[in-house]
């Protein structure tokens, strides 16, 4: 997201996912605390169709389901990569906005567990049922008692899916 992007234009049709891209996205980026990436039309840069962020975050081990649980390292904490907020604006519905969103966040996800950072497992805040519902097709799991609905993919689900998509490119020494 940049300066050029029309956020004052952008409705989704939820006031807190439309109040975060307008009035928080900037602030965030600028504390470290999540980064926005925007989709926008080749011929109208400035407008956006969709948003999502990205941050690191943790989740307590106990909160997956024990099949997944058990297949995870046995620290209390699991790094993860979140997907904090993911909205397509209602000019662009239908047209699979949330679909090229979600695949370039797990490309983006994917691409920076090879090379950057370790995260065993990407994690979604759905707003709602529907929500939910939208990530489940796309292969995520829901937390146990979580609401509202936090779900997860883990990184090697995730990583098969995007593979085709994935860049081209070495890993980095893991020696120093």
């Amino acid at each position: 997201m940049n300066k050029a992007h029309d956020r004052a234009a952008f409705t989704c049709g939820e006031y807190a996912l439309d109040r975060y891209l307008k009035q928080s996205a900037g602030q965030d980026l600028r504390r470290g605390l999540a980064v926005t990436y925007v989709l926008a039309e080749s011929t109208t840069p400035d407008v956006i169709a969709g948003f999502y962020t990205l941050s690191a975050s943790s989740v307590p081990l106990d909160t997956f389901p024990d099949e997944t649980a058990r297949r995870l390292a046995r620290y209390p904490n699991v790094p993860v990569a979140l997907i904090g907020r993911l909205a397509t604006d209602i000019r662009y519905r239908g047209q699979h906005c949330g679909s090229r969103l979600l695949v370039d966040a797990l490309i983006r996800i994917c691409t920076i567990s090879e090379t950057v950072i370790g995260v065993s497992a990407a994690v979604v805040d759905a707003k709602n049922e529907d929500a939910a519902r939208f990530y489940e097709h796309f292969g995520f799991t829901r937390f146990q008692h979580s609401v509202p609905p936090r779900l997860f993919i883990p990184l090697k689900t995730a990583r098969a899916a995007v593979q085709p998509l994935l860049p081209k490119h070495s890993r980095l020494p893991t020696d120093i």
